[in-house]
């Protein structure tokens, strides 16, 4: 009977360079640097950047029609939305930085800028 390895010398490399590199991206996906101070919308309109300390309401066309969104003391929503599930407006009150809600078939983007602070876990933790 000849003895099998389960690892080859070079597999150990490969597994810590995948690590590696998974753990990079997790770190860089999460930042923006400094406090959440603005709301970024994208669209096929364009992209806008709002302060999130004035509050206003903002309407975005889109493909299937007008997504309004809301910035209200320091955090940013969807309101109203053309899409049938209403996702994005169930996302709820965006407030922490690298935070993000999209309505997809109308093409619009919301994203708060700043950043989160290291101990937070959020429900894509789990």
């Amino acid at each position: 009977m000849s003895k099998q390895r389960f690892f080859r010398p070079w597999d150990v490399a490969v597994y810590a360079l995948c690590i590696g590199v998974v753990v990079g991206f997790s770190l860089f996906a999460g930042g923006r640097a400094g406090p959440a101070t603005v709301a970024e919308i994208t669209s096929d309109e364009g992209e806008f950047v709002f302060s999130i300390e004035e509050d206003r309401e903002i309407e975005i066309r889109g493909p299937i029609g007008v997504s309004r969104i809301v910035i209200e003391e320091g955090s940013a929503r969807f309101v109203d939305a053309p899409c049938r599930d209403q996702i994005c407006v169930h996302a709820g009150w965006l407030s922490d930085g690298g935070a993000w809600a999209a309505c997809l078939p109308n093409r619009v983007f919301l994203s708060v800028a700043g950043q989160t602070p290291q101990d937070a876990i959020d429900g894509l933790s789990f």
